[in-house]
């Protein structure tokens, strides 16, 4: 199973788009969304689950200035 996030996964599975500039409101998109759609699945297929919520707040101080080495 994959549990996918990506609003536009099945999209681009499809190889369509939604457009309202073009009269039928679908527009055919070439390969790469197909390789975005493979790309998306595989890594997403052994994702773990992460949990949501307040992480902090540069109000408070902010993030110190060794962050993220």
């Amino acid at each position: 199973d994959i549990d996918c996030q990506d609003i536009r996964f099945w999209s681009q599975c499809k190889n369509i788009r939604r457009n309202s500039t073009v009269k039928s409101g679908i527009l055919v998109v070439g390969a790469d969304d197909h390789h975005d759609a493979g790309a998306i699945a595989i890594v997403c297929r052994d994702a773990m689950p992460i949990a949501r919520g307040y992480v902090g707040s540069a109000v408070e101080g902010g993030w110190g200035d060794d962050w993220g080495r």
